[in-house]
């Protein structure tokens, strides 16, 4: 199957879903997302869907309020699109759920691993907290903690950052292999 053939089936489902309604299709964008990133936990699937899912109650009660919110202080707006609030919120749970700043991290701790392994010890100075310093033993310490803190901060769940972890070492490793070093580079001089 060409891959312009895959693209158009698949433009061609999203958009028949889309005509069937926008809860229906971001059900179907979870579910694709779910499996990547959680397997087949029912657990786990079932808490995405029901943090989706009090995501779009809210966000359309905002534009017809008929029933209590989840979230107490949303302003009214009842001119809004429900397909772009259904979008916006949805698009919003499904990147809180699967964090980039754990693969960003991941991934570039695995390079620098590849490129100077890791077993270098350094302090570094808090970007948002001025005068705080932290020292890690070694670069996937600093993305361990990198991860970690969206957490404390309540920001992620756990298993979401551990899936962006794997998912950026693994993108760490693939562009490591890809490019080479600068000294082991082919044509270096």
């Amino acid at each position: 199957m060409s891959k312009r053939f895959t693209l158009a089936l698949a433009l061609g489902a999203a958009s028949t879903l889309a005509a069937a309604g926008p809860v229906t299709f971001w059900n179907t964008v979870a579910g694709k997302a779910l499996t990547p990133t959680q397997g087949t936990n029912p657990v786990g699937q079932s808490r995405t869907y029901a943090i989706l899912h009090a995501s779009i109650h809210d966000a359309l009660n905002a534009i017809d309020a008929r029933y209590a919110s989840y979230t107490p202080g949303l302003r009214q707006d009842p001119g809004a699109s429900a397909a772009a609030a259904v979008a916006a919120t949805s698009r919003s749970v499904l990147t809180t759920l699967i964090p980039d700043q754990a693969l960003v991290g991941a991934a570039a701790a695995e390079i620098l691993i590849d490129l100077f392994g890791d077993r270098i010890r350094y302090e570094t100075t808090s970007l948002t907290l001025p005068g705080v310093s932290r020292s890690f033993r070694g670069f996937s310490d600093a993305a361990e903690e990198n991860g970690n803190s969206r957490v404390f901060a309540g920001i992620h769940f756990p298993h979401a950052v551990r899936d962006g972890r794997r998912q950026g070492r693994s993108i760490g490793r693939a562009v490591g292999k890809l490019l080479p070093p600068v000294g082991k580079a082919p044509g270096n001089y």
